[in-house]
């Protein structure tokens, strides 16, 4: 769980910045409201993806 944290924390970040600026940059309350849902989801699932192939790798 502490490694998938660690993977979702950057994810979320980058993925939180990247979408802000397809918006014209707004970090008003509102615009990061309406953004939340949709980068949590995003993030889960590229974290998953990245803990998915590490995992396979430390196997190996």
């Amino acid at each position: 769980m502490n490694k998938a944290l660690i993977i979702f924390i950057p994810v979320f970040i980058v993925l939180f910045v990247i979408n802000q600026s397809f918006y014209g940059g707004c970090f008003k309350g509102y615009c990061l409201a309406a953004a939340f849902p949709k980068i949590i989801i995003l993030s889960a699932i590229v974290t998953w993806i990245f803990y998915a192939i590490s995992s396979q790798e430390e196997s190996k």
